[in-house]
């Protein structure tokens, strides 16, 4: 059998096993789901699952049904998972499954057709009356069945009684009350695992979880949040560390100071009544134990802390928007009876970690002050003394919105309370070994000189963060880091995961490069869908390359010594991640994707005027969707594109995402942003 062949092959029925009766098949059938399914999980889960099916095939003879069958399963989670897209797919399904026993099977036939345009299926059948001949119909024989029920039934039975009409009139003057606004529910970021998920366990019976490295945006951006946690920046991370999987308990305390200041008793029970200075003494004579010869222990900096309570996550808690949900992680003012309660009941974060929302107050190493703005590696808090320490996490006493991630509060350090103590990290002699002179030979580091083969620049910290060329592209100035780059859980072509460093700052496009744009330079624009704002498309590697050589060579572009190129793989994905570390800059929800991107949820076929989306945190717009965007590197005899295009799925359209074409190929999907050369990057 020619199993390439359209007429003979079927991939839903052969690869995912469901019945020729059934195909094309709906997105509940795509996904093996019953009608009335609606739980996220169990929803995403069939997605992952039918996804894994069809990606056996990515890169063999059959990469065109693969990738197709990628982007319906794509499609079908994002609409069942959206209350409003899955209403309306509801409507038009019935229809659909009403009619299907007259159609010929199409293999090639997409559930997403289903739409009420002009287009038909293989041996579809249109026209008004057939299209609605069966509603007519049942409309007929009900008005048929209404008027012999007038007519036969006793006329004193459809009048209701005085009392009752009363009633009813009386319950209609009621004044209705406003259902209330339900909150969003965001998802948590998925989190690179650590090299173990092993818990470590001390001398004292503590346990310790190892966090990775990382960048992540610390504090929060809500327009009502306060201002002790604002501005939000980003933070990095350059060192894994090992913190307390629980608040130190009473027990552990007691074990290495002889007494308990505690107000709510219980060997399980957080310590409380600690000022900044215990928790320190702690720390000092735990690292003194004999049992603990090669490890050492202090408190987390802020930035640790934050860190470790997120675990990847973007929202206001570790687990989402939702205050509603609160209960299932925390003791706060609503559940905890004013009173502290065992470390670990509650449901931990995708770290591994309990009780960093609620439970008791924690102390932190930094003094209070102020955030700077701006990029910031390693930060320890001010470097001059203040009046005040640091205090995370919220406490039995407090409401939700003091619970919060990026909740900040404050304490003398000679002031003890009931609501506050403590969680420690442990430092091995090996790590502080290491800490002056993070990872320099470790295999997954790779500098930005190696990667673009020219000198790194020392990094600078004066340059302007916008500017403004001659033909008005905006750019936007990303400072050094490192990223988590890649992913472990998808195509072949995204693996292997690997930490990366940015070693130098470089200036990039903050959109796709427009029409008017690569008009006015190139002096042609073979755009198909026209717009002087939408960016160029139907560009090749080539086209692309020969635009930043002619805007490199204007008068005014030289007279600043400024040269343009593409970006490379490494600093497209840094920018797009912009401190994130889940499937997109801004979380792992997909149903989200359309705040941010035109892909093919909602792009309706064409490209749109660029920067109409929301931008990453670092200010950058259309970096998911729009026009894929050509890089600088090659694979083979291949050039390498990122970032989804308009007509892409949600899984197309992910920070890892990569494309590889020959430099010749031209397509509606195809665009670029540019980058100013790092040797220009360093200043104005």
């Amino acid at each position: 059998m020619a199993r390439n062949n359209s007429d003979s092959f079927n991939p839903y029925h052969l690869w995912l096993g469901i019945p020729e009766a059934k195909c094309p098949p709906t997105f509940y059938e795509l996904l093996g789901l019953s009608l009335d399914e609606d739980e996220h999980a169990v929803i995403k889960s069939a997605a992952d699952r039918q996804r894994s099916h069809v990606e056996q095939f990515l890169g063999t003879e059959f990469n065109k049904y693969a990738n197709k069958l990628i982007s319906q399963i794509d499609e079908a989670e994002i609409t069942l998972l959206s209350p409003e897209l899955r209403r309306e797919y509801d409507r038009k399904v019935k229809l659909f499954k009403k009619r299907r026993k007259e159609r010929q099977i199409d293999p090639n036939y997409s559930p997403s057709s289903i739409s009420s345009n002009s287009s038909r299926s293989v041996g579809e059948g249109s026209g008004f009356f057939r299209e609605y001949a069966g509603i007519v119909a049942v409309l007929t024989i009900a008005f048929f069945g209404m008027a012999a029920a007038s007519f036969w039934l006793p006329w004193g039975k459809l009048q209701p009684d005085q009392q009752n009409a009363n009633r009813n009139i009386a319950k209609q003057e009621e004044p209705i009350a406003k259902p209330k606004p339900v909150a969003k529910v965001t998802a948590p970021a998925k989190v690179p695992e650590p090299e173990s998920k092993k818990e470590s366990v001390n001398s004292i019976g503590m346990k310790f979880q190892l966090i990775p490295e990382g960048t992540f945006l610390m504090g929060a951006t809500s327009q009502t949040t306060k201002d002790n946690e604002k501005p939000a920046h980003q933070v990095i991370l350059t060192k894994p560390f090992e913190i307390g999987v629980y608040e130190v308990t009473q027990k552990q305390y007691e074990k290495v100071m002889g007494v308990n200041p505690s107000e709510f008793k219980g060997q399980n029970n957080p310590v409380d009544g600690v000022n900044w200075n215990d928790a320190v003494e702690f720390c000092r004579k735990l690292s003194e134990t004999p049992d603990e010869k090669g490890f050492s222990y202090r408190l987390p900096t802020e930035a640790e802390w934050e860190y470790a309570c997120r675990a990847g996550s973007t929202t206001a808690y570790c687990f989402g928007d939702a205050d509603s949900q609160l209960g299932d992680y925390a003791w706060y003012f609503e559940n905890s009876g004013l009173k502290s309660h065992p470390v670990g009941e509650k449901k931990p974060n995708s770290f591994g970690l309990y009780d960093m929302h609620g439970n008791v107050f924690e102390w932190c190493q930094d003094w209070h002050d102020k955030y700077q703005d701006g990029v910031i590696t390693n930060p320890s808090g001010p470097t001059s003394a203040k009046r005040y320490r640091v205090l995370r996490g919220g406490g039995i006493t407090n409401t939700a919105d003091y619970c919060s991630s990026s909740a900040r509060h404050n304490l003398a350090p000679d002031l003890s309370n009931s609501r506050v103590g403590f969680r420690v990290i442990r430092v091995s002699d090996q790590q502080a070994a290491r800490s002056a002179n993070v990872d320099d030979n470790s295999a997954n580091k790779i500098s930005m000189s190696e990667a673009v083969g020219q000198p790194t620049p020392a990094p600078t910290n004066n340059s302007a963060e916008k500017l403004t060329n001659s033909i008005g592209m905006k750019l936007k100035l990303i400072r050094p880091g490192r990223f988590k780059m890649g992913s472990k859980h998808r195509s072949h072509n995204e693996k292997p995961e690997q930490l990366v460093t940015v070693t130098h700052q470089f200036y990039i496009g903050t959109t796709e490069v427009t029409q008017e744009q690569y008009e006015q330079i190139m002096g042609v624009n073979r755009s198909k869908f026209k717009g002087p704002l939408n960016p160029v498309e139907s560009v090749s590697w080539e086209d692309a390359k020969k635009f930043c050589r002619r805007l490199s060579e204007l008068p005014k572009e030289k007279e600043k010594g400024y040269s343009y190129r593409l970006p490379t793989e490494i600093e497209w994905e840094y920018a797009c991640r912009a401190g994130s570390i889940s499937e997109y800059c801004f979380g792992d929800d997909a149903t989200d994707l359309r705040d941010y991107a035109w892909c093919k949820i909602n792009s309706q076929g064409s490209t749109h005027p660029v920067g109409q989306k929301l931008a990453n945190a670092w200010g950058l717009y259309d970096m998911h969707g729009n026009v894929w965007e050509w890089c600088e590197d090659s694979e083979g005899a291949r050039r390498v594109s990122r970032g989804g295009g308009w007509f892409s799925g949600a899984k197309g359209c992910r920070s890892p995402v990569r494309g590889r074409d020959a430099p010749t190929y031209k397509s509606p999907f195809m665009g670029f942003r540019i980058v100013l050369n790092s040797s220009h990057s360093s200043g104005q």
